[in-house]
């Protein structure tokens, strides 16, 4: 029943109760569901590469595989390599 709301509410949940959801802000309704099993896999992902740097593994290989593994861009893969990093 309310796993779709308007972008206002969804922005405003996402500030209020820091759920850190990623999704489109020029969307007019957010699927909810979804924006957190995409933060889900995100964190996921972000796991897998500490783990993996910890191995020694260099990032290039680091994006090969999590790309196999979870199904996303390599762009996708960079951005998440480079907010480790910071």
């Amino acid at each position: 029943m309310y796993r779709k709301v308007n972008r206002d509410s969804a922005i405003f949940l996402n500030r209020v109760a820091n759920l850190k959801l990623e999704f489109d802000e020029t969307e007019e309704f957010v699927d909810v569901c979804k924006a957190m099993e995409e933060n889900n896999k995100m964190q996921q992902i972000i796991g897998a590469i500490e783990i993996l740097r910890d191995e020694g593994i260099t990032d290039s290989d680091i994006t090969d595989r999590i790309i196999r593994k979870y199904n996303v861009t390599k762009e996708y893969v960079l951005k998440l390599l480079n907010l480790q990093k910071a």
